[in-house]
C-alpha cells in the first residue's frame, strides 16, 4: 500500500499559541490536485488562515504556480531587472544579513486584531524524534498564501517553505515556512489524525491579486 500526504492534521506552532491570547485549536487539511504530485494544503491557523501548495520537485512546483497565472523569482536565474538590481545591491550584503535578523520581528509587527502577550516567547523548534534504522525522509517544497483573521487583510505574494515527512507511514511532518504577520521560517509540526481529509473548497485563487485588488481596491 503506498501512502499518500492527503488527510486531516492537528498542528503545533508555539511561535502562534504563546505569541498570541485566544488561539484556537490549530488545524491543516492536505487534498490533491488534478496536477499528479501536486497538492493542495488548506489551513486554519487560528490568526491566519490560507492555502498551501506543495510538491517534492520545487521546479515542478513553479511551472504550476506559472500555469496559474503567478510570477515567481527563478532560482537558476532572473531576469535583466532582477540582474542589475543584484549588482546595484551588491553592497549591501552585509546589511542584508544584518537586515534579516531583524526582519522576523518587523513582520511580527503587522498583525492586528489579536492581542500579543506583553513578553515575547523565544523561539521553540519542535521536539525532533530520534530516527530509527531506516527510517526516510521525504521533503516537499511549500507555497503559501493566507489572510490575516483579525482585520482580514490578505497576502496574495507567495511565501516560501519546506516540510518533511520521515518514515514511510507519512504520519506526521515537520515544516517551516515565512508567516505575514509572524516571522520568516517559522516552525511547525503537524500529526495526522485521519487519512480523510475534511471537505473545503477554499483555492489558490482565492488569496491571489485578484481577490486582494477586489477586496481592497
Amino acid at each position: 500500500m503506498t501512502c499518500s500526504p492527503v488527510g486531516h492534521y492537528i498542528v503545533d506552532c508555539q511561535e502562534i499559541e504563546q505569541g498570541w491570547d485566544n488561539v484556537k485549536d490549530l488545524t491543516l487539511d492536505i487534498n490533491e490536485t488534478d496536477q499528479d504530485g501536486i497538492f493542495r494544503v488548506v489551513f486554519d491557523f487560528s490568526i491566519l488562515v490560507g492555502v498551501m501548495l506543495i510538491c517534492t520537485d520545487k521546479g515542478k512546483l513553479n511551472a504550476h504556480l506559472s500555469y496559474l497565472g503567478d510570477e515567481y523569482e527563478s532560482d537558476e536565474g532572473g531576469t535583466e531587472e532582477s540582474d542589475s538590481d543584484e549588482k546595484e545591491h551588491a553592497e549591501d550584503d552585509d546589511e542584508g544579513e544584518i537586515d534579516d535578523m531583524s526582519g522576523d520581528a518587523d513582520r511580527g509587527s503587522g498583525t492586528r486584531g489579536r492581542k500579543r502577550k506583553s513578553q515575547a516567547s523565544p523561539r521553540h523548534e519542535p521536539r525532533k524524534k530520534s530516527r530509527t534504522d531506516g527510517a526516510q525522509e521525504l521533503q516537499y517544497f511549500i507555497k503559501f498564501r493566507c489572510r490575516e483573521t483579525g482585520e482580514g487583510e490578505l497576502y496574495p505574494e507567495p511565501e516560501d517553505g519546506t516540510l518533511r515527512y520521515e518514515g514511510k507511514r507519512m504520519a506526521a511532518f515537520l515544516g517551516k515556512v515565512d508567516m505575514p504577520c509572524v516571522g520568516g521560517q517559522i516552525p511547525f509540526a503537524a500529526r495526522k489524525i485521519s487519512n480523510v481529509a475534511k471537505p473545503n473548497r477554499k483555492s489558490w485563487a482565492d488569496y491571489s491579486d485578484s481577490e486582494y485588488e477586489y477586496v481592497y481596491v
